[in-house]
């Protein structure tokens, strides 16, 4: 039997998903309009699940404050603390049931925890993942202007510039943890062309998602099929 009729046979009960074992991660800093970026390149419609840190703690932090405006509320210990273990706990367990069932993944956050991004690689790799990383660049101008004009979410300039630092010296890590064929820039500063940007960028991601599944990804499918056999052959 060929690996897309065990695939087909795995999923015939309508959670068939085409993209099982794919995880693409979008990183950059948080004004890099990642968010943005996984419309334009059409993500979801590879049948992938988001798992947005981002997301999740604007969720949280709008039922715990009154305001969203980071800028307020950086030096508010007592509720960024819990908010962020919140997200965390969230994000977690949005992620762990997605892998259980070897869903395809959108892991959208910034760049600046890198060990939290090679725990979750390293964690993907060993089920059988194939990943891909995006890095969302924008140039220190346009990273402090899409923080002014983001009024919600905006904080102090001088913040804003140690964080883009500190997101662009990360680069570097994310080559050595997926490999240089498996990182992909998309630089969204203002004046670039960003439509041309993307194109490529689709042009690469469908080739990859469209790569054959790891070793790993075949036995696993091979095994449910062989379970679901055995179930059938019980009942």
């Amino acid at each position: 039997m060929k690996l897309n009729e065990l695939i087909h046979e795995v999923f015939a009960a309508g959670q068939y998903d085409p993209n099982i074992f794919k995880a693409i991660f979008i990183v950059g800093a948080s004004e890099a309009s990642k968010s943005y970026m996984i419309d334009q390149l059409a993500l979801t419609s590879y049948g992938l699940k988001l798992v947005d840190n981002d997301v999740a703690f604007t969720d949280v932090l709008k039922k715990i404050t009154d305001t969203l405006n980071l800028a307020h509320i950086n030096d508010a210990v007592d509720v960024i603390g819990p908010v962020s273990k919140k997200v965390k706990d969230i994000t977690y367990r949005s992620l762990d049931r997605y892998v259980e069932g070897r869903m395809g993944l959108i892991i959208s956050g910034t760049a600046s925890d890198i060990s939290t991004i090679k725990k979750h690689y390293s964690q993907l790799e060993e089920v059988g993942y194939d990943q891909y990383v995006i890095f969302v660049n924008t140039n220190l101008e346009t990273t402090l202007k899409l923080n002014i004009a983001n009024a919600a979410q905006s904080i102090p300039e001088d913040i804003a510039t140690i964080k883009w630092h500190r997101h662009s010296s990360q680069l570097g890590m994310l080559f050595s943890v997926f490999g240089i064929g498996y990182v992909k820039i998309i630089d969204n500063s203002e004046g670039v062309d960003i439509t041309k940007n993307i194109k490529s960028a689709q042009i690469t991601i469908t080739r990859w998602i469209n790569a054959p599944l790891t070793y790993v990804a075949r036995l696993w499918i091979q095994e449910m099929v062989r379970g679901k056999k055995i179930i059938k052959d019980v009942k």
